[in-house]
């Protein structure tokens, strides 16, 4: 008896190993290391005081903190917010589970999936339906956080023009206005490709990066990858989408619904149109938007799809 039960905890624990690999690492933020004689960054974690190239670290401005001021669970939360910088530079408060790749023009850093280094990357074999945790925000202005997620195949960043290794996308903005109290937020993630991803790249901002504004704050913790949320994807078959020039196309087959929310993100996670559209009736639309890729995101009640498309003015 006492060796079944023995090959019972053994199979446990390797069950419940195999699961903790899957999830997010330091989730809630409670474990912190020594950057610097006076900066700390929570473990698996980076900021623009790891970026690369090394050399601008040291000049980098603190943007996140460790915070003990009653968090949502635990001893710690993370605070991240947006500060004024040298010349001129306001330099939003970015946090990432990858690495950091920092530029003195703000607009030409991003994150990214350093696959030849064990502490810049986050394995994952499933795919998970969304990403979920706990936030507050102090926003300044029309300023507001921002959440990502990005499933991988291969190396792969944020923002960035090149999607070529991405499996699949979420994104959840705070809202633009003070939340003193823990709230839950939950993203859906949608996926372009029936594929298994190997890495995700989670980026938490504290402002919109073409409007970041000084002062805007946020706070954040107990982050999870949620699976069989109830969320329903809809498949190729019930939507077609297509363009011709400037021009988007869309046909939605669901008789179930008569309204659809679609969302046109650039490459960036920007939001640059959206729009209610009907079901069952071809749709046309003419967002005025530059040439280039874009992510088109269809939401019907509680299904999702998501499909790249490029758009040539």
């Amino acid at each position: 008896m006492k060796k079944f039960t023995l090959i019972l905890v053994i199979l446990f624990s390797a069950f419940t190993i195999s699961i903790a690999q899957n999830q997010i690492e330091n989730p809630g933020f409670e474990e912190w290391e020594a950057i610097t004689n006076e900066f700390e960054e929570p473990v698996n974690w980076s900021t623009v005081k790891t970026c690369v190239p090394e050399n601008l670290a040291a000049f980098a401005p603190v943007t996140v903190n460790k915070c003990d001021s009653a968090p949502h669970s635990g001893n710690y939360c993370v605070h991240i917010f947006t500060v004024d910088a040298a010349f001129n530079i306001t330099a939003t408060g970015n946090l990432t589970n990858g690495r950091v790749f920092a530029n003195v023009v703000p607009d030409d850093g991003y994150m990214f999936i350093d696959v030849n280094d064990d502490r810049w990357n986050t394995k994952i074999d499933y795919r998970p339906d969304s990403l979920t945790g706990w936030f507050r925000a102090m926003p300044k202005g029309e300023d507001h956080g921002v959440v990502k997620i990005l499933l991988a195949t291969d190396s792969a960043s944020l923002p960035t023009t090149d999607s070529l290794n991405w499996v699949g996308f979420g994104q959840f903005e705070l809202p633009s206005g003070n939340i003193e109290e823990w709230t839950r937020f939950s993203t859906p993630i949608t996926y372009f490709y029936e594929k298994t991803p190997k890495y995700f790249l989670c980026v938490l901002t504290s402002s919109i990066g073409v409007s970041a504004t000084s002062g805007s704050e946020m706070w954040i913790d107990d982050l999870s990858l949620a699976k069989a949320t109830g969320i329903e994807e809809l498949t190729e078959g019930d939507v077609n989408i297509y363009t011709i020039g400037k021009n988007l196309n869309i046909y939605i087959d669901d008789i179930k619904s008569q309204n659809a929310l679609i969302r046109i993100l650039d490459l960036k996670g920007v939001k640059v149109y959206e729009s209610m559209i009907k079901t069952r009736q071809k749709t046309q639309l003419e967002p005025d938007v530059k040439n280039g890729m874009y992510i088109v995101t269809l939401n019907i009640e509680s299904k999702v799809i998501s499909k790249k498309v490029l758009i040539n003015r």
